[in-house]
């Protein structure tokens, strides 16, 4: 194992992601609240009466919107006190961490902390908002790896992560409508709009969200006919891993909450793009293959939760990578049982 493959944030850098993240911890709830709170409330007389409406301006199509919260009475009196009572105390608290959050960015900025991309992170606030983040959509492609050096503190090669891009993997189960993701993510740059396949999304510069169906990932597993039964059980169970969330932080400097796939999932998957699917160009491969041992080399390193053993040995290749020894070689056994 290559353990020169990652280096390690410096001193600074940590302090300001735990500044980072116990930043966002308190400011995150103040966004939640002050979208409850969003638009106005006041008096509309109908017929001589007076009613509680609640306006707000639409945030995807820009138009007004109205409600009623019912005729004038010492309840509806009291609701528009609250409310109100409520704007005022948000709004101060969060004019009170703005200043924070400014210095946040600058400093975030200096040290190079962050390395996501400026478009993936306005467009993982925006699923957060939504609360479509790890509910609906999680984070599976190179972008993922930012979530894995969040977690432990440690780089892999910026040579090896491809930008341009964002994988979005569909959580199993999840409903997901193809025009709630567009209108989301929209609200990040008014240009994204759906590809003609409806499998991606791209802003005017270029920039593209590629939306990643489970059953369609397991049946392109399916398709790589070279790989064994017991290969596919092992990808099979690491796909099934709980998805793991971290507070990374963007180019921008701001925080950016990220839900991925298991940092094993990753590695085994893109261990088998590179050395079983056909279809990937040489250069591609590679990258996948180079992205594999870094995560893969982060984990045995740095993770919380290390591979078990009936996950790397049907890939002794990458097990040898990640620095386990072949018992055929003389090293200490650690495939047990035949391999397939």
């Amino acid at each position: 194992m290559d353990q020169d493959i990652l280096s390690d944030f410096t001193r600074e850098q940590r302090r300001h992601l735990e500044d980072a993240r116990e930043l966002w911890q308190a400011w995150a709830p103040l966004i939640k609240r002050r979208e409850e709170l969003a638009g106005a409330v006041a008096w509309k007389t109908v017929k001589e009466r007076q009613y509680l409406v609640r306006y707000w301006q639409d945030g995807d199509t820009g138009e007004k919107r109205m409600t009623s919260l019912g005729v004038r009475s010492p309840e509806t009196e009291e609701a528009k006190l609250k409310f109100e009572r409520d704007r005022v105390e948000v709004d101060a608290a969060m004019a009170k961490f703005r200043p924070r959050l400014d210095g946040l960015a600058r400093v975030g900025r200096a040290l190079r902390v962050g390395r996501l991309e400026t478009p993936a992170s306005d467009v993982l606030r925006q699923f957060w908002r939504a609360d479509m983040l790890g509910a609906d959509l999680m984070v599976a492609g190179s972008a993922a790896i930012h979530l894995y050096e969040a977690s432990a503190g440690v780089r892999v090669p910026q040579a090896i992560v491809p930008e341009g891009d964002l994988d979005l993997l569909m959580v199993a189960g999840g409903r997901l409508d193809f025009d709630d993701i567009e209108r989301v993510a929209r609200r990040a740059d008014k240009t994204f709009r759906w590809q003609r396949d409806r499998k991606s999304l791209s802003n005017n510069d270029g920039f593209r969200i590629d939306i990643i169906d489970r059953g369609a990932l397991h049946s392109t597993l399916a398709d790589l006919s070279d790989l064994s039964l017991v290969q596919h059980g092992a990808l099979d169970a690491v796909l099934e891993l709980p998805p793991v969330n971290a507070i990374a932080v963007g180019r921008d400097g701001m925080p950016v909450p990220m839900v991925g796939i298991d940092p094993r999932a990753f590695t085994l998957l893109k261990f088998v793009r590179a050395e079983f699917d056909w279809r990937r160009s040489g250069n591609a491969s590679q990258i996948d293959r180079e992205q594999a041992v870094a995560v893969g080399t982060l984990v045995e390193m740095h993770w919380r939760e290390r591979f078990e053993p009936e996950w790397l040995e049907p890939f002794p290749d990458l097990a040898r990578s990640l620095g386990h020894d072949d018992p055929d070689g003389g090293g200490p056994a650690f495939f047990r049982g035949p391999r397939i």
